[in-house]
Formats: structure tokens, C-alpha cells, sequence
């Protein structure tokens, strides 16, 4: 037992220690290049101005990034325009009281933390499930470090995991009846909505519990409200509306860089105003499976299922990119949780969705690694529905 649990923490420790090696340890022209936005967002806040008005984002860039050898000018050299919900504020505003030199490795510090407190939650929904021993716990969360799309996070100083913290917080304390600690997590979750909206609108309309509806959008309205009157900015719809169009204008937010039906449509020539309605679509069947599965006497198991199964849903009906695919980090439990059969099923999605791009250097032929990772969603969505379908059999 002790040798169990011994080879479970080592085994997490190398995967962590992995992550730090090729995230927080490597330096290239890339890095903290979208923490960047993270940073003069709340710079620009601190200032009294609004960060969805291009020019005074641009010029707090200058002259904070001048030490940069890379991007030192806002929208220089394929920079992208800021398109974050005034949410991020409540990382972004304390990130910018330190000078940039110092906030970036503290950003990598709060994604570190934040990759702790996603396994810590992973732990604890799996922790009850039959014939799961603490050892399988290290290995499971081991094997969510192993997702490419963690350490890429963290080399770009991105906010997938802000998200992802929030959703397994929102869900966790959701579960145990502690509602304002739920909606609070909502907050961070909200700071990447297209990485967390499907997941929090599953929760509110299975739980159907308008109490933390209404904590959650107090709580969101507050905080954005505050921070918005903090930049001088009480409606900022038209600077938003500028900013979407360009955030959708920029080569590498085009359908074919996009996860799933984007990937898929925009492969056969489709428009991006045509593929826009995926997001729609992914709403409406969320909140089909979320009426279905309203029941109180959901098991552990069927609850990791469900929450497997609209982190996948999301990855195939909002526009995400590769680095999004942490949202994946409770996938990876499946592998220590179910059947060894079921283990091999399931197999390939998780190795199209943990390393694509490794699969493309390995396949050395003109094939897109989104695309890769969409096929691994797409079969992964296909198989945890079979095995909900079949969740009351010891089969799974």
C-alpha cells in the first residue's frame, strides 16, 4: 500500500516537474506572449481607461513591454487585439501593481497553482469511485499534466486554466451545498466564456438550483461592473463589437485554427458567419443532456461522465484552440477509473487530444493537429455517452 501510494505521488511529481521543465523553464520569443494582455489589461484599469479602447491599450503596451525583444508594440508582428470579459480583472489589476519583468513569473506562479488546485479537484470527484485507490489518484492526475496543452498554457502565460479552475470549483462546492464558495469560482470561470459557458450552463440547469443562479450572476455582475467603472467605461458595447470583428478578422483566430465543427466546416470552405451558429447548437444539446440528467441521485461516476462529456462538447462547438484542451484534464481520469477494456477504447481519443502536434511530426504528412484533436473529441463525446448509456452496468 505505502509502495502504492509512494510510486502515485512520485509519478505526479514527474509529470508536474515535466510541465514546469517545458512551460516555466524554456525561454523563446513566444513567452508570455498572451500573459502580455493579461498584464496591460490590468495596467490599463490601474490607469483609469478602459482596455477595449485600442489606443490606450497600445500606448500602456509601449511602454511597459519595452524590455521585450518580441512584440514590443501593440498589434506589431501578428499581435492580436485585447477580447477578455472585464472579469480578468480580478487577476489582471493586482498582476499590474508589479513592474512586467516580475508579474510574468508571477503569472506562472498563479497558473501553477491554479494546475494544482485542477488536480486537487480531480482528486476529490474521483476519490469515491469503486476500486480507486490513492495510488491511481497520483497516476490519473499525473496523466492530466501529460496534456500539451498545459504546458503551452503556461509558456504563453494563457487563461485556459483560470477557466477550468473555475468550472471543477463551481462544480465541487455546487455538489457539497456551499453556494457562495460555487459562485465565486463561476467569476473565474467567466474570465474565458467560451472555454467555461457550456460547462456553468450544464450545472445551473441540472442542479436547477436558482439560488446560486442567483449568487453567480450577482456575483459575475458585480465584478465586471466594478471593474468597467474602475476604467471610466460604463457600456463599452462598441468598442467590444470592434474588437470581436477584429479578433475574428486575425488569421490565427480563422475556423480552420479553430477546435472542432470550426475545424471541420471551415476545412470544406465554409464561411466563419456560417460556422457561428455551432455555438448555438452546442447550447441547445447542452441543455437537452442537462434536462436529461436532472436527478439528485447522481453517482460519482456518472458525474465525472457528464462533466467528461460537455468539456468535449465544448471542444466541438465553441471556437477554441489547442491550448484550451485542458478542459480535458478530467478525461485523463478515465483511464484510471474505468474497466482496462474500456481503457483501451478510449485510448485513442485521449492520445489525439493529449498530443496531436506529436502525432503530426509522427505521421510527417500535410494534416492539421486541430483536426486531429477534434476527431479525438468528437470519438471521446461518442464513447462517454455510450458508457453513461450503459452507467448502471458493471461493465463500465
Amino acid at each position: 500500500m505505502k509502495i502504492d501510494l509512494i510510486a502515485g505521488i512520485l509519478f505526479f511529481l514527474a509529470c508536474l516537474a515535466y510541465v514546469i521543465g517545458t512551460s516555466v523553464l524554456t525561454e523563446r520569443n513566444a513567452r508570455h506572449l498572451d500573459g502580455r494582455y493579461i498584464y496591460i489589461s490590468g495596467a490599463t484599469w490601474l490607469a483609469g481607461k478602459s482596455p477595449y479602447d485600442i489606443e490606450n491599450f497600445g500606448k500602456l503596451w509601449k511602454q511597459h513591454m519595452v524590455n521585450e525583444t518580441a512584440r514590443k508594440e501593440f498589434l506589431k508582428e501578428g499581435g492580436a487585439v485585447f477580447a477578455y470579459p472585464p472579469t480578468l480583472g480580478i487577476i489582471s489589476i493586482p498582476l499590474a501593481l508589479f513592474p512586467w519583468d516580475t508579474a510574468k513569473f508571477i503569472l506562472d506562479a498563479i497558473n501553477i497553482l491554479f494546475l494544482l488546485l485542477i488536480a486537487w479537484f480531480s482528486a476529490l470527484f474521483i476519490k469515491n469511485l469503486p476500486n480507486v485507490k490513492i495510488s491511481k489518484i497520483g497516476i490519473g492526475i499525473g496523466l492530466g499534466c501529460l496534456l500539451a496543452a498545459i504546458p503551452t498554457t503556461i509558456f504563453l502565460g494563457q487563461t485556459s486554466l483560470f477557466a477550468l479552475v473555475g468550472c471543477l470549483g463551481a462544480a465541487y462546492f455546487l455538489q457539497c451545498k456551499k453556494l457562495w464558495l460555487a459562485a465565486l469560482f463561476v467569476v473565474l470561470a467567466s474570465i474565458k466564456p467560451h472555454v467555461s459557458l457550456l460547462f456553468i450552463i450544464f450545472l445551473l440547469f441540472r442542479e436547477t438550483n436558482w439560488a446560486f443562479l442567483a449568487l453567480s450572476s450577482l456575483f459575475v455582475g458585480i465584478t465586471s461592473m466594478g471593474i468597467l467603472i474602475l476604467g471610466g467605461s460604463y457600456n463599452p458595447i462598441t468598442e467590444v463589437i470592434n474588437i470581436m470583428n477584429a479578433y475574428t478578422s486575425i488569421s490565427f483566430n480563422a475556423p480552420t485554427n479553430m477546435s472542432g465543427l470550426y475545424v471541420i466546416l471551415g476545412s470544406l470552405g465554409f464561411s466563419h458567419s456560417t460556422i457561428s451558429i455551432s455555438p448555438v447548437i452546442g447550447l441547445i444539446v447542452t441543455l437537452i443532456l442537462a434536462l436529461i440528467f436532472r436527478n439528485n441521485n447522481i453517482s460519482s461516476k456518472q458525474n465525472l461522465l457528464q462533466m467528461v462529456l460537455i468539456f468535449s462538447l465544448t471542444a466541438i462547438f465553441l471556437p477554441i484552440h489547442l491550448y484550451d484542451y485542458t478542459i480535458f484534464f478530467l478525461a485523463m481520469m478515465l483511464l484510471v477509473t474505468v474497466r482496462w477494456q474500456i481503457g483501451i477504447l478510449l485510448l485513442p481519443s485521449i492520445i489525439l487530444i493529449a498530443r496531436p502536434n506529436n502525432l503530426v511530426g509522427l505521421l510527417y504528412n500535410d494534416i492539421s493537429a486541430v483536426l486531429l484533436a477534434s476527431l479525438g473529441a468528437i470519438y471521446l463525446a461518442i464513447a462517454v455517452m455510450i458508457m453513461l448509456w450503459f452507467s448502471n452496468s458493471k461493465q463500465v
